[in-house]
C-alpha cells in the first residue's frame, strides 16, 4: 500500500557509493546462488499506484458520459478535453452519490492513493466495506495490512477477495467478447487475483502462481498487467522450456530487462551456448546494472522501486525481483554469466 511504502527507504536512498562498498566474495557451486536479502523481500504490492489513480479518473468520467449520454470515442474525447476541475470534481461526488458500491470503491482508492498511515488506509478499507462488503480492492488492503507476518493468513484472504470477485462479476452484463480488462468494473478482481499470483511466486509456490498468471493472461491478452513477467520467471525456474519459449515468442518485440535478461537464461538452459552469448550483449545493451546484481557484484536493495524507467538501476532491481529466483534455481547459469 502507498502508506507502507512510504515507510520504506527508495532505493536511491539505500544506494552505498560506489567508492565504499567492499568488493564481493566469489562464490562457488556450494554457495546459495543468491544475493543476501533478496529471498527476504516484503510481499508488497505488485500494482503501482499510477494505474489505480487512472482507473480512479476513468471511472468518473464513464460515470459522466454515462449521465449525458456519451456513446461515440469522439464525443468521449470532447467531453474530455471540456471537463475543467471544478465540473470533475462534481462529476466525482455525482459518482460517488450513485450508490453504494461507488462510494465504497472511491474509499478503497483512497485507502490505496491518499492514506498517510497504514491505520488510516486500514479505516478507510472497512469504511468501505461497511458500504460494499464485496469491495474487492477493501478486502485486498485489509489483507495486506492486517496479516502481518503471516503468510498463510495473507494468502487466504487475498484468495477470499479473489473469489469475492469472481462471484461479483458472474452477474455483469460486461462479457461482450472482449477483454476483460476492458471492464473498470473487473480490475479489481485481476489486481487482486495478480497480487495472490505474485505472493504465490514470492513464497515459492510456482505451480500454483502459474496457474493464476496463465488466467490472468486469458482474460487479459494485451497483458496490460504484465503478467507475463513473473510467469516468464516461474516458466524459466522450473525448467519448463517449451512454454517459456511460446511466451518469448508471444512477446517477441518485449525489450524490457526482465524478457532480455529472461532470454539469456533460456538460451543457457536450451545448451546454446551461441544463442546465449549473443543474448547476453543484448541484455548488457538494454541494461548492464542486472548483471551485477545476478553476479553478486553489487548487494540490492531490500524493496523494489515503484517506478523505473528502461536501463536504469531501478529497472534493474525490478528485474532482479521478477527473475532473481529463476537464475537462483540454475546456478551453473550464474557461473556462465561470471565467467563473461
Amino acid at each position: 500500500m502507498s502508506a507502507a511504502k512510504q515507510k520504506r527507504k527508495r532505493p536511491e536512498e539505500d544506494r552505498v557509493p560506489e567508492a565504499e562498498q567492499q568488493p564481493r566474495p566469489e562464490r562457488t557451486e556450494a554457495t546459495p546462488p543468491l544475493a543476501p536479502g533478496i529471498d527476504e523481500i516484503p510481499l508488497e504490492e505488485s500494482q503501482p499506484g499510477p494505474a489505480v489513480a487512472m482507473e480512479s479518473i476513468l471511472r468518473i468520467i464513464e460515470h459522466a458520459a454515462a449521465e449525458r449520454s456519451v456513446t461515440t470515442p469522439e464525443e468521449m474525447e470532447k467531453l474530455m478535453n471540456e471537463l475543467s476541475s471544478e465540473e470533475f470534481e462534481r462529476a466525482r461526488d455525482k459518482w460517488i452519490a450513485s450508490g453504494p458500491r461507488a462510494r465504497a470503491q472511491d474509499l478503497a482508492f483512497r485507502a490505496i492513493l491518499e492514506a498517510g498511515s497504514d491505520e488510516e488506509a486500514v479505516a478507510l478499507a472497512r469504511r468501505a466495506l461497511k458500504a460494499d462488503p464485496e469491495c474487492v480492492d477493501a478486502l485486498a488492503v485489509l489483507a495486506e495490512l492486517t496479516s502481518g507476518d503471516r503468510v498463510e493468513e495473507f494468502l487466504e484472504r487475498l484468495k477470499e477477495a479473489v473469489a469475492v470477485g469472481r462471484k461479483a462479476l458472474a452477474g455483469e452484463p460486461h462479457d461482450a467478447g472482449g477483454p476483460l480488462w476492458d471492464s473498470l468494473e473487473a480490475r479489481p478482481y485481476m489486481r487482486a487475483r495478480f497480487r495472490l499470483a505474485d505472493a504465490l511466486r514470492v513464497v515459492g509456490r510456482y505451480g500454483e502462481a502459474v496457474e493464476h498468471l496463465e488466467a490472468l493472461m486469458d482474460l487479459n491478452p494485451d497483458d496490460h498487467q504484465r503478467a507475463r513477467e513473473p510467469l516468464l520467471a516461474c516458466y524459466l525456474s522450473q525448467g519448463r522450456l517449451d512454454e517459456a519459449r511460446e511466451l518469448l515468442a508471444r512477446f517477441y518485440e518485449d525489450e524490457s530487462a526482465v524478457f532480455r535478461w529472461g532470454r539469456l537464461l533460456e538460451r543457457l538452459l536450451s545448451d546454446d551456448a551461441a544463442g546465449a552469448a549473443a543474448a547476453l550483449e543484448r541484455a548488457r545493451d538494454q541494461n548492464p546494472y542486472v548483471e551485477r546484481f545476478i553476479t553478486f557484484r553489487r548487494q540490492p536493495p531490500d524493496c523494489k522501486p515503484e517506478t523505473y524507467t528502461p536501463g536504469t538501476r531501478e529497472e534493474a532491481v525490478h528485474c532482479l525481483y521478477m527473475m532473481g529466483f529463476a537464475w537462483a534455481a540454475h546456478p551453473e547459469a550464474i557461473h556462465w554469466v561470471r565467467s563473461r
